[in-house]
């Protein structure tokens, strides 16, 4: 379990410090005054750009990883106060997108005694609205994303493995709240859930018949086979008079139950396999829907394993 932790914790943590080195590695170039006057290129797309900061970042932390296995001093990051500034204006509207992304407090007051078990959690989830980032281009869009996260899908996904709303990289989400129904799985997470009825959370284990399926479901080795069984499982599969899919209806009165294999990527750089290499069991309840249309979730944590798992 403290492995699983431990892997856990260590994803916010690369982040940061992927961050903290795109810093360094920009602050020891000299600038070019050309570039310095460019503007963006229109034509290259948001997630583009995102795409290529993130390869300096991960070329950044590589560096630095090499210097610490090295035994060298990491020197200072050294910013203007233009920068610094800049950085703390992003902060601030990062923190203002998590508490929004965060589940009102009266949750956690009613659920206090539950959450006190540190495989439950909550999590809010919010209705696909297709506002992409908060990047809004018309007045209609204005009027249909007002109050919509500026993260993608507009905090529509959620990712069990890594307690987020906040799922940038690729395939990073387990669920996906669209329409009245609830997605999960995607082209290289292979996700199945089934509604189980009206049973309360904490009478949910893995020896609860519902898991059989589960159990007994054996992970795929190709991108190929996992896109085969999406088409199976999208038309559902019966067993012990559960139905498991790709999909559930939104209802307030059942428990749910999934399983999420997030498969290790060959080949890919490490910012792609984050929280992935991780085989998770949860059961959950949907408990509130708020105002603005999100659900808020209460969901349990019932067994993960790390098995590396791999594609081909």
């Amino acid at each position: 379990m403290w492995n699983v932790k431990r892997n856990l914790l260590f994803v916010p943590v690369l982040i940061l410090i992927a961050n903290i080195c795109s810093a360094v590695t920009a602050s020891s170039q000299e600038p070019n005054k050309n570039l310095e006057n460019s503007k963006p290129n229109p034509r290259i797309s948001y997630e583009s750009q995102q795409e290529e900061a993130m390869r300096q970042r991960e070329r950044a932390l590589r560096s630095v990883g090499a210097s610490i296995n090295r035994g060298e001093e990491i020197p200072p990051v050294k910013i203007s106060p233009e920068e610094a500034a800049r950085r703390r204006e992003e902060m601030e509207n990062w923190n203002k997108t998590k508490q929004m992304l965060r589940p009102p407090n009266a949750y956690y007051e009613r659920f206090a005694e539950l959450l006190k078990n540190e495989n439950i959690h909550l999590a809010r989830i919010f209705v696909e609205k297709n506002c992409g980032e908060g990047k809004s281009v018309s007045v209609e869009e204005l009027e249909r994303c007002d109050g919509v996260p500026p993260v993608k899908g507009g905090g529509s996904f959620y990712s069990f493995r890594l307690r987020e709303n906040y799922v940038f990289g690729r395939d990073w989400w387990d669920i996906h709240y669209t329409g009245n129904r609830l997605a999960v799985g995607n082209d290289s997470v292979q996700t199945i859930i089934a509604d189980i009825g009206a049973i309360h959370l904490s009478d949910v284990n893995l020896k609860n018949k519902a898991f059989e399926f589960l159990k007994n479901y054996k992970p795929v080795q190709s991108l190929a086979e996992i896109k085969e069984k999406y088409k199976i499982l999208e038309k559902g599969v019966v067993f012990n008079d559960y139905t498991y899919s790709n999909s559930a209806a939104v209802n307030f009165d059942s428990t749910y139950i999934l399983r999420s294999i997030a498969y290790r990527l060959n080949e890919e750089p490490l910012r792609t396999n984050l929280g992935r290499g991780i085989d998770l069991f949860v059961a959950f309840k949907i408990v509130g829907r708020e105002r603005d249309g999100s659900l808020v979730i209460l969901w349990k944590q019932l067994k993960t394993e790390l098995p590396r798992r791999e594609l081909k």
